[in-house]
């Protein structure tokens, strides 16, 4: 496993232990406790930065172990979006949400690239022919919903690349994709190359400065063996604005979500059946 210094906010070498592991397995046995259909909720080490205060999990496992650990995950795992039911009525609800919440802000049928897409929840909503998506995968190119194209393979392989040329896309969404990413500094650098200059890039992720987070503890539904990162509003709009990037704004944003999904979510957070 890989120790993480300097801290990616600050630089800072110095941290101290928030919450210890729950997770006592290895690599080859994380794969049952990621997704939606996890076995059980645990998560890594949880630390903070002495400098900035940037949650973070340390130790974590190596990029090429994540990328075995998905990969082992089955397409009905790693793509709740498109089960049927209640959870993709929910699941279709947010991201109209999203949409809606980011419209107002976004230029007028200017190139999209929707990183970390799935199957395009998130395309089917915005409904703009020529948008792209990209998620990690074989590498091939296959059409997407709404006249859309969703685009797979290695991000640092397929940036730069005719398929996805530097200064390409006015707008970049990344919604809940940033907390997973081991590479995270690399790609977010690649993810600037890839906007035009004066280009918008939409984030979400969980909200580590939140009242849910701070009355929960360690018993946060967030803490999970997937999650990588940890940011506030504060330490979101530090990494960035030392990547390039211009901070405008940030709000909280409902997360919709089934009942059925909501209560097995508290159950793995108070460790009930």
């Amino acid at each position: 496993m890989r120790r993480i210094t300097p801290c990616l906010v600050c630089g800072g070498a110095e941290s101290r232990l928030l919450h210890a592991s729950t997770y006592s397995g290895g690599v080859d046995e994380a794969h049952r406790y990621f997704l939606a259909k996890r076995a059980a909720s645990a998560h890594g080490d949880i630390r903070a930065c002495g400098g900035c205060g940037f949650v973070y999990t340390d130790p974590q496992f190596e990029p090429a172990e994540y990328d075995r650990i998905y990969s082992r995950i089955g397409a009905d795992v790693a793509d709740p979006v498109t089960a049927q039911g209640p959870g993709a009525v929910a699941n279709e609800r947010r991201f109209l949400r999203l949409r809606d919440t980011i419209a107002p802000l976004m230029k007028d049928h200017a190139p999209l690239l929707d990183f970390g897409c799935g199957d395009g929840a998130f395309l089917q909503v915005a409904a703009r022919a020529g948008d792209l998506g990209f998620e990690i995968g074989a590498p091939g190119r296959r059409p997407g919903p709404r006249g859309s194209t969703i685009l797979s393979g290695l991000w640092p392989e397929l940036a730069g690349t005719p398929a996805m040329p530097w200064e390409s896309q006015a707008c970049v969404t990344a919604f809940d994709v940033f907390e997973h990413l081991p590479d995270l500094e690399r790609d977010v650098e690649l993810i600037r190359r890839v906007l035009r200059p004066g280009g918008q890039l939409f984030i979400t992720v969980p909200n580590v400065g939140s009242a849910m987070a701070r009355l929960a503890g360690g018993r946060w539904n967030m803490f999970l063996l997937e999650h990588l990162w940890y940011f506030s509003p504060q330490t979101m709009d530090r990494f960035l604005a030392t990547r390039g990037f211009t901070p405008v704004a940030h709000q909280a944003v409902p997360y919709d979500a089934s009942v059925g999904h909501v209560l097995k979510r508290l159950g793995e957070s108070l460790g009930m059946a």
